[in-house]
């Protein structure tokens, strides 16, 4: 499997973990907490069918990615996890960074994540 295919992989990871953020209410704020939409759920989130992906490649890529120095972590989960509709020469603007810069520490941390596979393959 390649870098791409492990970033890809582990968005897919990161995106399947339970959103730690705040939570829609389905009550009001009101004290006795009763009320209840006439409708239902309001906010019934569609079913979705289950993505696959390796764990212990993704856990791994999670690892050298927070090795990463921070520069470097910043443009790849910028990359693939935050933005990643995003054109490489918007990410490079929304990060102030020269396009040229943005692709070159793209590449850099790239090559040792796919490097940091690569060694924990051999050693399998």
């Amino acid at each position: 499997m390649n870098v791409e295919d492990a970033l890809q992989n582990w968005y897919s990871y990161l995106k399947s973990l339970p959103d730690g953020g705040p939570h829609i209410d389905t009550t009001c704020r009101s004290i006795e907490h009763k009320y209840v939409p006439e409708a239902g759920e309001v906010f019934d989130e569609e079913k979705k069918e289950p993505e696959f992906f390796d764990i212990k490649q993704a856990e791994r890529v999670e690892e050298l990615v927070c090795q990463l120095p921070q520069k470097l972590k910043k443009i790849i989960v910028y990359r693939y996890v935050k933005c990643r509709q995003l054109s490489k020469s918007q990410l490079a603007a929304r990060l102030k960074l020269g396009k040229y810069e943005f692709e070159q520490g793209l590449f850099l941390a790239k090559s040792i994540i796919a490097r940091g596979l690569d060694d924990g393959r051999s050693k399998i």
